[in-house]
Parts: C-alpha cells; structure tokens; sequence
C-alpha cells in the first residue's frame, strides 16, 4: 500500500508539473517555465536517488515536499499568488521549511545512523536543519537575482529575506514538535531511558 500511495503521488506530481509548465508557456512566461522545469527535474532526481539509496521517506513526507513544490509552480508562479496574496510567501516558506526539516531528519537518521542524548538535543537539531536549509535557500535566491537577472526578483529586500528567515524558523519548530511528539508516541520506553 505504500508503494501505490508513493507511485499515485509521483504521477499526479509529474501531471500537475507537466499541466503548469504547458500554462506557463502557453502565457509567454518563460522565466518562469524554466524555474518550473528545474524544481520538477530536482524533484524527479530525489524521487530516483530515494529509490536507489534507500532514504526510506514516509508518503507523509513525500506528499509533504510534493505540495510544496505544486503550491510554489502551480500557485506561486501561475496563479501568481506571490503578488495576489500578500502572506503566500510567508505561508509557503513555513510550510516548506516544515517540509524538508522533516526530509532531512529522515535522511540523516536513516542513512547516517543519528541518535541524540537527549529530547533537547533533537528538538535543537531539528530546529537548526531548519534554519540552516532556510539560509541556504536564501542563499540561492540571491545568487539567482544576481547571475540570472529575472525580470521579478525572488527578494525585494532586507524585510523580505527577515521575513522568510522568520517563516523558515517557525516552520523548522513546528517540525521539531511533530517529530518529538510523534517520536514520543511511537517509542515511549526508550524515550523515557534518555
């Protein structure tokens, strides 16, 4: 059953990708088909390694950076919700911050073996994946600003960036919630040892 969820995910991911791009492109918005074509080729390269390396994402986490890729192509950059909605932006960083905080830890647990000496260590970890990949993210935007000149930059500024920041760190705490309670839930006994 977790596969087929995973594969109706990965198709319906692809067709709404593929639906986008076609809309971007029909209106003339190329700077935005191939900031589209990118994200969906990176999305499809994680899809391939998961399988090949054996992240062990669950369909939780899957649907999870799914949406948010459709909500920043199919919403952000055709249905121009970035400009029509003030808050989108904020909204989305939260979420996607919430969304690979939860990839990354399930990446580094499974494949590097990770465990903690403490609730507060984890909770402390989780939150700093977060606020790492968040910058990181920044990062890339303004690299993208200067090299590539789009005719919208991704940042308009000190308040901007403050703003992300801030979403990417809420988003990375509510992530660090979920984990520890759902960890609490699912293991009691050996939390209780720590």
């Amino acid at each position: 059953m977790v596969t087929v969820i995973r594969n109706f995910t990965n198709y319906i991911f692809i067709l709404i990708q593929f639906i986008t791009i076609t809309a971007l492109a029909i209106d003339n918005k190329m700077n935005n088909v191939g900031e589209v074509v990118f994200v969906t080729i990176l999305f499809i390269g994680y899809i391939f390694l998961g399988e090949k390396y054996s992240f062990n994402i669950s369909n939780y986490t899957h649907i999870c950076l799914a949406l948010v890729v459709i909500a920043h192509s199919l919403g952000g950059k055709y249905l121009n919700l970035y400009f029509r909605l003030a808050n989108f932006d904020s909204y989305l960083h939260m979420f996607g911050a919430y969304a690979v905080v939860l990839f990354l830890y399930a990446v580094t647990r499974n494949i590097m073996g990770i465990s903690f000496a403490s609730k507060t260590s984890r909770f402390l970890y989780i939150t700093l994946l977060g606020i790492g990949s968040g910058a990181i993210f920044e990062l890339l935007e303004f690299i993208v600003d200067i090299t590539m000149k789009p005719s919208v930059h991704n940042q308009e500024g000190l308040i901007d960036i403050n703003l992300d920041m801030i979403s990417d760190l809420i988003g990375s705490l509510i992530a660090a919630l979920h984990i520890s309670f759902t960890e609490l839930k699912s293991n009691p006994v050996e939390i209780k040892k720590r």
